[in-house]
This record gives C-alpha cells, structure tokens and sequence, in this order.
C-alpha cells in the first residue's frame, strides 16, 4: 500500500493498491476456496489467520476500481473456515475492517 487511503461512501477506509494487487487477490480467493474445500473433511477445524489485513477493501490508483481484499475474500468462501483471525496495527484500518466483516457474516 502507498499509505494513501481513500473513504467509501460510509466513511470506512479503503486502501490504495497497484493493479498487480489485483492478481494477487484473484490467487488468493482461488487458493482459499481450493483449501478451505479440499480439506474439511480431514480437518473440520480450519483457521485462517491474515496477518497485516488491512481494510477488506481496496481501489486500484491506475483504473480506480474498487476491490475485496483478503479478509473479505477468505470470508466468501462456500466450506467457511471454523475460526478468523485478522491482525491490523492500525486502529481506524481495523474498524473499517469489522464494518465490512459484519456486513458480510
């Protein structure tokens, strides 16, 4: 992130990223939905743990298109993880985080 940051129509953050961030996340969605399924039957108790999450939102600076980052991906996965944990330093990126956890869950 380039430590810019944007609001969202309800005054929660949403991070600044590059477009190869938008790669990134597509891999991560895929990889989360590929684990998270693959493996509920041999583990019923499956963690996801994102560390530095940020908000669960992004725009991309160059086309200005707005994105689900990781913690709100992981949350969308059909076999839901048992347990979420979400690390973010910042206090008001973290808000904007439990804003959007709940409107997904």
């Amino acid at each position: 992130m380039s430590g810019k940051d944007f609001s969202d129509d309800t005054s929660n953050i949403i991070d600044d990223i590059g477009e190869w961030s938008l790669k990134k996340y597509d891999l991560i969605k895929h990889y989360t939905e590929i684990f998270s399924t693959g493996m509920s039957k041999k583990w019923p108790n499956r963690i996801y743990i994102d560390l530095f999450c940020g908000t669960g939102r992004a725009q991309v600076r160059e086309i200005k298109k707005d994105a689900e980052t990781s913690p709100i991906l992981a949350l969308m996965v059909k076999k839901r993880f048992s347990q979420y944990i979400f690390c973010e330093i910042d206090e008001k990126r973290l808000n904007s985080l439990k804003t959007r956890v709940i409107q997904v869950r």
